[in-house]
């Protein structure tokens, strides 16, 4: 944001950090039905979700369908 007073903070993920996002990760793989990303760390996991959420859907597949397995994926996803 172009007026935020707020000082500029970057992260580093700890070793434990890139397990756990690496697990996460696998997660939303499988329960995508295979949507990956090379980009590494959050990033990919944001590219991942973009790309899901943004896929073109399969013929005779509504929005509402694919609404309701979006929904179905986050769940399934954070309940392992």
């Amino acid at each position: 944001v172009a007026d935020c007073t707020l000082d500029n903070k970057s992260y580093d993920d700890s070793p434990l950090d890139k397990l756990l996002l690496s697990i996460f990760r696998n997660l939303v793989t499988t329960n995508t039905g295979g949507v990956k990303s090379d980009i590494p760390g959050i990033e990919g996991l944001l590219a991942q979700g973009r790309q899901y959420m943004t896929q073109e859907l399969p013929e005779g597949v509504t929005y509402a369908d694919h609404t309701k397995a979006q929904h179905t994926m986050v769940k399934n996803t954070l309940g392992g």
